[in-house]
């Protein structure tokens, strides 16, 4: 994926324009996980809806790659699960565009719901299940999905550090099996360590790649701790200085 000189401004409605991106550019290498980090108002949450299509770009553009072409799946902060439907149904219904047999569709989401734990509460309601286990189903749902990217707007960021590091495996083993390009955006640095495979920290407004990182660590051997994964995140701490 290409982000190329993408430009977005907003209207403050007193006449005068909020820049927020100009002229960006990055590239997100197919099949992995980039993490976006950077300070509150930069740009980062911008940068997915353009990804996502839900918004337009003033100026510049996004490419996919062959192997990205296709549905685009969004985890956002909050799981927005249907509470009227059970946990299954709420997995299976993405699956209605694409799987004519039901049957099929519901096997589907049940092995999404396996995957992350969650078999044995299908015929839960969401306002039956903590919030952790909440996250868990939009995990399977944003999986199950059919997309070829998966963009994730701070997901975990209302749990405390031992749900989130949870969660963190329980996405990163579904990734491990079915490895689509991912864009992850977060404030937490140890949650990005944890996580992706690059990190770009983003300058303050408009936005811009300040820093890049590339974690050779596979995820699944990553723990909190890790003395290299300390000194990752002295230096990206190190650079900043302007997040208050």
């Amino acid at each position: 994926m290409k982000l190329l000189k993408l430009g977005k401004s907003y209207s403050t409605g007193d006449g005068t324009s909020l820049v927020v991106l100009q002229d960006f550019s990055t590239e997100i290498q197919p099949g992995t996980i980039t993490a976006l980090i950077g300070p509150s108002g930069c740009g980062k949450t911008t940068l997915l809806r353009l990804i996502g299509g839900l918004e337009k770009p003033d100026s510049g553009s996004v490419e996919f790659a062959d192997s990205e072409l296709g549905p685009i799946s969004y985890l956002f902060q909050e799981p927005r699960l249907l509470p009227w439907d059970d946990v299954l149904t709420n997995v299976e219904l993405v699956l209605r565009s694409s799987m004519v047999e039901k049957n099929r569709r519901l096997e589907t989401a049940m092995h999404f719901l396996d995957m992350v734990g969650l078999a044995d509460f299908a015929r839960f309601k969401p306002t039956e299940l903590s919030g952790g286990m909440r996250q868990r189903v939009a995990i399977a749902r944003a999986f199950a999905y059919p997309a070829k990217t998966v963009l994730l707007d701070e997901p975990f960021q209302s749990l405390d550090a031992v749900m989130r590091f949870s969660l963190l495996k329980a996405y990163i083993s579904l990734w491990e099996k079915d490895r689509r390009t991912t864009v992850y955006v977060t404030h937490d640095v140890p949650e990005a360590l944890m996580i992706a495979d690059t990190i770009a920290r983003l300058s303050p407004r408009p936005a811009s790649v300040a820093d890049q990182m590339s974690i050779k660590i596979p995820q699944d051997e990553r723990l909190p701790g890790d003395a290299r994964l300390l000194e990752m995140q002295g230096r990206l701490y190190s650079g900043m200085s302007f997040y208050t």
